[in-house]
């Protein structure tokens, strides 16, 4: 080294240190020192398990910026991608502020700073005028922050060798006589990444193989400035899509909200009408009733009896039918007040065919359920409710035509669902009454309320899951599919 380039070396040296800032670095051009290396290795240790920019580009900078690193002044990390985001800094913004910064920062030790996250300026209102003129300055065609990017090779602009007023306005914006910049090329992304490096305090000369040191270690570093980006991307993707499911979510109240009272509306037309027919039928039959009884002298003949008993019959049978549309409406309302909790779906299955058979002595139930449990979320009571109802609907469809079969019961996944699946042998439903079968108050039984599959499609609703019932080639299969529950 001549002796003109040690003095130049002692002069840099004595201005730090009469600054009170930080002792001159002095590494290798041609290696990386021992010391440096070790300090490299404390910033891989410390970035290694962080997801964050500003957790990952912070000890990088503390590298770039303290005495036991490289020592510059400052640092600016800026990324282009579909806009020019200038994000992160550690620094000053001109020359007084850094006496300020680094008077304070002068002895604190390397390893500290490291996660002394106080000490990095980012996206703060401090830095919002100096990054709004280098937006401003980016702008400009032909700029020198853009030639870099684009040619993807790093330069040291100074005013000594600046020709064109453009690189003399980037250097009066950045108040440095001399400014590296390295580019950072990101493999597989539409994103490039830049560092604007110079010594905005002690005007400090750069030199080529300096930043060439420099662009070495930021090759180790690189990987996981990428992957930090790509986190938070992912985060805000993800907040995002959660905010889209609350809209989603909220739509969807909307709508069953609208769907029970249109369900509303449609009950209490045909409530009125379905009760208006028995409660006609059983005052007609209670005034003859009351006519014969009231006759003077009435002696029953034996075919008095048997008209008296064929009114009150008739009476009885319309009160049942009354009893059954309120028992059905009962659970209609039930499941209105669905109280969801983590269930075990095979667990709910087994239970309620255990309580249903003892409800139908000759019922018979072939299930094909998992032994590992099956996770749903939803109620049991109306899960259960659900079964009963499309069982008993199989086992009375089979009774009426004398058929002695199993109604099936599987449980099975389905990509993220689960299928429900109650299958009998009973013949299926007649092609032009299938459509129909969903409506309230229809039924093919002749002391049916009609609202058994009404219900099981409301519960199928206010599970969030969907509800089939289809022919096969001898009988019917309802099919119930539920998200899968995979929370804690």
């Amino acid at each position: 080294m001549s002796d003109l380039r040690n003095k130049r070396l002692d002069n840099k040296r004595l201005v730090c240190e009469d600054l009170g800032l930080c002792s001159f670095r002095v590494l290798s051009n041609s290696e990386i020192s021992d010391d440096l290396r070790d300090r490299i290795s404390k910033v891989l240790e410390v970035i290694k398990s962080k997801k964050r920019l500003v957790e990952v580009l912070h000890p990088i900078f503390v590298l770039m910026t303290h005495r036991e690193g490289f020592g510059f002044n400052r640092v600016i990390f800026i990324l282009v991608g579909e806009d020019f985001r200038p994000l992160f800094a550690l620094g000053p913004r001109d020359h007084q502020e850094g006496l300020e910064i680094y008077s304070k920062l002068a002895n604190y030790p390397f390893d500290e700073s490291l996660t002394n996250y106080d000490a990095t300026l980012k996206d703060t209102k401090k830095l919002k005028d100096f990054f709004d003129s280098v937006l401003e300055f980016y702008k400009f065609k032909d700029n020198p922050i853009d030639e870099v990017l684009r040619d993807g090779k790093s330069t040291v602009i100074t005013y000594t060798k600046a020709k064109e007023e453009n690189v003399y306005s980037l250097l009066t914006l950045f108040g440095s006589t001399a400014i590296a910049m390295i580019p950072v090329n990101f493999e597989g992304l539409d994103l490039k990444g830049l560092f604007v490096i110079d010594n905005v305090v002690t005007l400090s000369p750069i030199n080529m193989r300096d930043v060439e040191l420099i662009e070495r270690v930021i090759e180790v570093l690189k990987p996981y400035i990428e992957r930090a980006y790509l986190f938070e991307v992912i985060e805000e993707k993800e907040k995002s899509i959660e905010k889209l499911r609350e809209v989603i979510d909220e739509k969807q109240s909307s709508i069953i909200a609208m769907e029970r009272l249109n369900l509303a509306r449609e009950l209490t037309s045909s409530i009125v009408h379905e009760i208006r027919n028995p409660v006609t039928i059983i005052g007609g039959y209670a005034n003859q009733l009351l006519r014969v009884l009231k006759q003077d002298g009435f002696s029953p003949t034996e075919g008095d009896i048997k008209k008296l008993r064929e009114l009150a019959d008739h009476i009885y049978i319309n009160a049942l039918r009354i009893d059954n549309i309120l028992k059905s409406l009962d659970d209609l309302n039930a499941t209105l007040r669905v109280r969801k909790i983590k269930l075990n779906l095979c667990y709910v299955v087994r239970k309620t065919v255990k309580e249903i058979t003892k409800k139908f002595g000759d019922l018979k139930v072939h299930m094909e359920i998992p032994d590992k449990a099956i996770y749903v979320e939803g109620d049991m009571i109306q899960i259960s409710k659900f079964i009963q109802n499309a069982i008993t609907n199989s086992y009375e469809a089979m009774v009426s035509k004398g058929i002695d079969e199993p109604v099936v019961v599987r449980i099975k996944r389905n990509e993220g669902y689960v299928d429900l699946i109650i299958e009998d042998k009973a013949g299926g439903i007649p092609d032009e009454i299938l459509p129909r079968i969903y409506e309230p108050f229809f039924t093919t039984k002749a002391h049916g309320s009609g609202l058994g599959i009404p219900i099981m499609l409301m519960i199928a609703k206010e599970h969030k899951a969907t509800m089939k019932i289809e022919n096969t080639s001898n009988g019917v299969r309802v099919i119930l599919t539920m998200p899968e529950y995979f929370g804690g």
